[in-house]
């Protein structure tokens, strides 16, 4: 599934042929915006879980994996740590980009958080930098990210501001983005005090920090707002045009706080229909129909549920888990999560030709017509692999009685979201054929068509053109010749 599994989360990110929005959309199926925070911290990773019951599209796990597992054909984000990979280590890091081109890296988490990667914005610029030239050094094709700060506040974008401002004084040129991501929590922003703390290296700005209470922690209307002012915040700084992840949000804070597995259900529900749908047409990503956000990850598929040690005064886990950690049976978030999520899968292939040609192309005299070539390059931009794909080609319309002349051989396999284009070609032998212009129907045939999205686009018509003896291109008046059934 996603990308072959995985060219399908690789090419999302890639820049859309022009002209190819309808064949190669950036989510042939709703549901593959959906994405899980997975939490390794406990020894535990995603295929330790039956995933595929949630319908969940891609996940996250903090880590650099050289071969994710990709269970139920999800996406998988790789997260470079600055505490794991920085500086960098040539030899460590090499094998992991060489095995996968056209990735998409998130740098770093949470770098504003002391508790996280806790980095001020000057350095984060540096390794941003540095792992950004490594990376594209090796791999051109790869996709690289900003990492989301914990939450789209005024003083966290300071922070980010701070980065840009950083990075061009330091480089001389604008930060190259290709993803922008951030995370989505509601939390108190105070020293000392619950909630996210004062960015690192912004102390002197602590009277920015907005000052949340507990009842905030699931309002919609601050939920939403958040993801305005980002996308506003993008478009100012002239990265309208680069897609946004919302990596990692949900409710942390426990049950004993007001928020019961209902209450944390209905937020993340009602969240997803915002996603799903909020756009503007002056700060949205054009691609995607001016969506705000264009995949998104809740916290978490398996974290612990909060539990308090009172003789050692120490806590482990939030809210919101999909499944329990340790059994992997689906908590009633979960099943909210399921319910969501299945509705919007739509799987099937959508093979399509986006480019066609005749060789010879131009007008050539009937009676040196002989071996005439027909080439196809052909993309699927469905969520299904299509299979023993071949290019046939008909003297007129095949639905109208139109002659087959000959298929491509032998069938090839058509990645699926737009993973690997194929080039097909069909050669037929077109000696004795009368001066005329011939009609020619080029068609994408496979193994299975019921899978296919539309039809429509697997074929075009093309022309051949024979002239008669000394004739010339300026005297051409050939009418059309249908060989064939009429």
């Amino acid at each position: 599934m996603w990308l072959a599994v995985m060219l399908a989360w690789q090419a999302l990110w890639s820049s859309l042929m022009p002209g190819l929005t309808g064949v190669c959309p950036l989510f042939p199926s709703e549901h593959e915006r959906l994405g899980v925070n997975v939490v390794r911290n406990y020894g535990k990773a995603v295929d330790d879980y039956d995933v595929a019951q949630l319908y969940a599209g891609w996940y996250v796990d903090y880590s650099v994996q050289l071969s994710p597992a990709r269970p139920a054909g999800m996406g998988y984000m790789q997260t470079i740590l600055p505490s794991q990979h920085y500086p960098i280590r040539p030899d460590a890091l090499r094998p992991l980009v060489d095995a996968n081109r056209g990735a998409l890296w998130t740098l770093g988490n949470e770098p504003d958080r002391d508790l996280q990667d806790g980095m001020t914005p000057e350095a984060y610029a540096a390794f941003y930098h540095d792992l950004y030239a490594f990376i594209k050094g090796r791999d051109p094709t790869a996709r690289i990210a900003v990492a989301g700060v914990v939450q789209p506040t005024p003083i966290r974008l300071r922070y980010l501001d701070r980065v840009l401002d950083a990075y061009r004084q330091r480089y001389g040129v604008r930060m190259p983005v290709d993803v922008w991501t951030v995370h989505g929590f509601i939390l108190n922003e105070a020293p000392d005090e619950w909630g996210a703390s004062i960015p690192v290296g912004l102390e002197a700005f602590a009277e920015e920090g907005l000052r949340r209470t507990v009842d905030d922690h699931d309002r919609m209307d601050i939920f939403r707002q958040q993801i305005v002012d980002f996308r506003r915040w993008m478009a100012d700084r002239g990265y309208r045009d680069r897609p946004l992840i919302l990596s990692e949000y949900g409710i942390l804070l426990p049950k004993a706080y007001g928020f019961s597995d209902a209450a944390v259900a209905n937020f993340m529900v009602e969240s997803f229909g915002f996603l799903q749908t909020a756009a503007d047409p002056h700060t949205g990503y054009a691609p995607d129909g001016n969506r705000l956000v264009q995949a998104w990850a809740w916290y978490s598929l398996n974290d612990y549920e909060y539990v308090y040690d009172p003789v050692t005064e120490t806590s482990r886990g939030f809210n919101g888990n999909l499944v329990d950690h340790d059994s992997g049976q689906i908590t009633p978030v979960g099943w909210r999560f399921a319910a969501s999520a299945e509705p919007l899968m739509d799987l099937h292939s959508n093979a399509a030709i986006v480019a066609a040609a005749v060789d010879p192309a131009a007008p050539i005299p009937a009676a040196a017509a002989s071996v005439v070539m027909v080439t196809a390059t052909l993309l699927n931009g469905g969520n299904l692999d299509a299979a023993d794909v071949r290019l046939a080609v008909y003297a007129g319309d095949p639905d109208a009685g139109g002659t087959l002349l000959e298929r491509s051989q032998p069938g090839v396999t058509l990645a699926s979201h737009c993973g690997q284009e194929a080039r097909l070609a069909v050669v037929f032998d077109a000696t004795g054929w009368a001066p005329g212009l011939y009609s020619l129907t080029a068609a994408v045939e496979m193994q299975n068509p019921q899978a296919e999205r539309s039809l429509e686009d697997n074929r075009v018509t093309l022309s051949l053109w024979l002239l008669r003896p000394g004739e010339t291109l300026e005297q051409t008046r050939l009418p059309l010749v249908v060989r064939g059934g009429g």
